[in-house]
Order: structure tokens, then C-alpha cells, then sequence
């Protein structure tokens, strides 16, 4: 070969082989620093994650450790239905997504949830991830060091903090499922789980899902925000136990065993109703059990060491409850007295009630003491109404309506009238004398 030939071949080599590959690489590294790069890249992931949720996207920054893994810096999840100035329904400071040996991998730190919108969360993810194509997807590991639950602005005591969250979804043709595992902060017990289920495969179609608080009681106002009810047990109140629920798409089914710790009466009862009742109660569910979003079988016991209550609930429990009354309290100018223990049992059975004493002072049966351990409020061994309990907690009125199963629908249809005072009138007979 030609000399002036092989050194064209030479220079020729050295470009396409060594500069060229250099240029390239260089401007592909260059390209990838600019800031037009930058913003695609979080177009990109904000479209991704839109897409996986069903929700907006912001992401900060976006950070390729390797081909496949990446950290995506300041995350906010939005609503896209809420108001611009709204804040965002989730955020975390740190996500890092891969893939692992079983399926997409996503590590987070510093997470923190809005509790007011966790309806909301909880509405957009089942109808995306549980509800969605019946389409078998590789399953998807979360795991979030640290998970705030923000408390709205008026009540910042209740934002709560959750450590050791793992989450794990998995969809296929019959149905998908999930399991979420939680500690609250400082603890170190056996941690809270919730399982979630929808199964395709049998008709008609229903999501279940269950809770077990583990070790530790977890407080009811991180649970009120889905389950509404729980409000009434004070900001206090804590629950340990389980609860399954069972939804279709007009009807819901529940069973809990468990125990409310801290039950704020005052709450409960004295801004419900028209009677004065206060403390603080310990409410054990043996059994409970709701059928098409009704009441059908109730058992357990309540327990106050001591509050106040009002001559009005006495004399309601006596005329409707067939409570026996010392006649210590049958005194027509004694509106309310301070009591040392209310405790009773209760078992409630289709359309029947029975309640029980158990105080551990005073006589048998003993449903209320006084201060100095003396019988005051007896129970009886029969069984009453399941409306009777409606009887004695709201008052008489002048709108009467029949209880019975056929008036239901229209009660949750048309406006109800509130709850008035009801004015205490003398007893119609004499009380019982107690003897301690």
C-alpha cells in the first residue's frame, strides 16, 4: 500500500474511531446538562407518574444514578380536580425508583400526607391500581423511611408520624392486592398492617380490606378522615384490634373486634344529644358487625372511672331502657350529680337489647355508682328494643315517625329536625330503694 494511502487511512481511523466517538459522547454528555434536557426529564417523569396514579405530577429535579435508576427530587402528588392554590394531597423529598428482583422498586424519604385528603388519595389509587384494566403488571415495592400525616391548620396536634412504611401492590387478571405495613414514630413492636383485596374472580365484584393495629393502638383521628364516625370519640381516643371492611357499589359490609381506649363522653354523647354525660371511657367490641352499612350484632362492655351526668339520661334510661333508679335521685330540683363508675355490658341482637351491670363496686347489676361506691342506676335481666336506645338519646319531639324498616329510605332522604332539651319531669312512680 502507497504511503500517502496508509496515512489516509490512519487519519481517517483516528476520526471515525477516536474523535468521533469523543464528539459524540462529549455532546451527548453536554446535552444532557443543559437545562432543556433537565426539564424534559421531569416532563417525563411527571407524565409517568400522572399516568400510574391518576394524579398530577411536580417533580424538582430529576437525578440518573444509573442506566435504570433514578432519584426524583421534591415529588408532589395533586389533585387535578382541586383548586390551583390547594396544596398538594401527598409530597416527598427523595424518591429513588429501580428495578429489583421481583418488580419495580421505590425507595422515599421524608413523605408527607395531607390527613384531610386522605379520602381523596384513598378515591383516585383504588379506582387506578384496584379498579383498573385487569392486566397482570410486575409488582411494586414502597418503602418510606419516614411518613408525616399532616393535621389540617386549625388542629396541628393531630399530624401524626409513621415509620418503617413498606408498601406492595400487585394486579393480575383475577383481581390485584396489596399490603401496606406501618410502626407509629418511636415504636418498635409488631407494626400495623392493612391489607387490601379486589377479587374479580367471584360476582359481584368487592374491595375487602383489613386492619390490624399491631403492637401499639393507633389514634382514631388518623383513621377519621375515611371513617368519618370516629370524630365523636374524642382527639383523644386510640384503637387496638381489627377491622375488616368490605365495599361493592351501593352496599358495605364490616366486623370489628377491638378496643377504644379514651372515649371522650362529653363528645360522644353530651354534644349529640340533649343530655349532659362527661369522662373518659374504655369501650371493648367482643363482636361487631355490620350488614348493608346497618347495625346487626353488637357486643362488649363500657367502662368510666368517674364524670358527671344529667338527671335528664337517668330518667330516659328508666323509661326506656327499664333501668332501675335509687330513689336518692328521684329529686325533682337535682339536675345532674357526679358519679364515680359507669360500667355495663351490652349485646345487641337483630332488633334486641340487653345491657348489664358491671360495676366492681356496689350491688350486682350496678350500671352507675356514686362517688362513695353506692348503687344508684340498676340493670335488669330483660331484653328492650333496639329503638329504646334512640328513645332514651333523643329527646321527645313533636315529629313522630314509625321505626320501622320501610320509612328508612326516606329518613336519608329528606331533612331531619334536631334534637331540642327535653324538659325533666317528676317520676311517675316511686324509685327503688338500694340498700348497699
Amino acid at each position: 500500500m502507497h504511503e500517502a494511502t496508509q496515512r489516509f487511512c490512519c487519519r481517517a481511523g483516528f476520526l471515525l474511531f477516536c474523535l468521533l466517538p469523543t464528539l459524540l459522547v462529549g455532546s451527548w454528555i453536554g446535552a444532557r446538562r443543559t437545562t432543556a434536557f433537565a426539564r424534559s426529564q421531569q416532563a417525563h417523569w411527571e407524565a409517568t407518574l400522572a399516568q400510574a396514579l391518576g394524579l398530577a405530577a411536580r417533580v424538582g429535579r430529576v437525578e440518573e444514578l444509573r442506566p435504570g435508576a433514578y432519584i426524583l427530587h421534591n415529588v408532589a402528588l395533586i389533585d387535578p380536580d382541586a383548586p390551583a392554590d390547594q396544596p398538594p394531597l401527598a409530597t416527598a423529598k427523595r424518591v429513588q425508583l429501580g428495578a429489583g428482583a421481583t418488580g419495580l422498586v421505590i425507595l422515599a424519604t421524608e413523605g408527607e400526607v395531607a390527613s384531610r385528603q386522605l379520602p381523596r388519595l384513598w378515591t383516585v389509587l383504588h379506582e387506578r391500581l384496584l379498579r383498573g384494566p385487569s392486566v397482570a403488571t410486575a409488582p411494586v415495592q414502597l418503602s418510606i423511611a419516614s411518613l408525616t400525616l399532616a393535621a389540617p391548620p386549625e388542629a396541628p396536634q393531630q399530624s401524626l408520624t409513621l415509620s418503617g412504611v413498606r408498601l406492595q401492590l400487585a394486579a393480575g387478571s383475577s383481581g390485584a392486592r396489596g399490603q401496606l405495613e406501618f410502626r407509629l414514630a418511636g415504636e418498635t413492636g409488631e407494626p400495623a398492617r392493612l391489607s387490601i383485596t379486589r377479587n374479580r374472580a367471584r360476582h359481584p365484584v368487592a374491595t375487602e380490606w383489613t386492619l390490624h393495629t399491631g403492637a401499639a393502638p393507633l389514634p382514631c383521628f388518623a383513621l377519621a378522615p375515611c371513617l368519618p364516625q370516629l370524630e365523636r370519640l374524642g382527639d383523644a381516643c386510640e384503637y387496638h384490634g381489627v377491622l375488616t371492611v368490605q365495599t361493592q357499589e351501593a352496599t358495605s359490609n364490616a366486623t370489628a373486634a377491638g378496643e377504644f381506649r379514651q372515649v371522650n363522653l362529653t363528645q360522644l354523647v353530651s354534644e349529640q344529644f340533649p343530655h349532659l354525660l362527661t369522662g373518659l371511657a374504655d369501650v371493648v367490641l367482643n363482636d361487631a358487625r355490620w350488614e348493608d352499612g346497618q347495625l346487626v350484632t353488637l357486643a362488649g362492655s363500657l367502662r368510666a372511672p368517674g364524670g358527671t351526668i344529667s338527671q335528664s339520661l337517668w330518667e330516659a334510661g328508666r323509661e326506656s331502657l327499664q333501668l332501675t333508679v335509687a330513689q336518692s335521685l328521684n329529686q325533682p330540683n337535682l339536675p345532674q350529680i357526679r358519679y364515680g363508675e359507669l360500667a355495663f355490658g351490652f349485646q345487641l341482637d337483630g332488633n334486641q337489647l340487653r345491657l348489664g351491670g358491671q360495676c366492681v363496686s356496689g350491688t350486682p347489676q350496678t350500671v352507675l355508682t356514686d362517688t362513695a361506691g353506692y348503687p344508684l342506676v340498676l340493670s335488669t335481666p330483660r331484653n328492650v328494643p333496639a329503638v329504646a336506645l334512640v328513645q332514651a338519646l333523643v329527646d321527645d319531639s313533636d315529629v313522630q315517625v314509625p321505626a320501622v324498616n320501610q320509612v328508612r329510605t326516606l329518613l336519608f332522604q329528606l331533612p331531619l329536625p334536631d334534637a331540642t332539651p327535653r324538659t325533666v319531669r317528676a317520676p311517675a312512680h316511686s324509685g327503688v330503694r338500694l340498700q348497699r
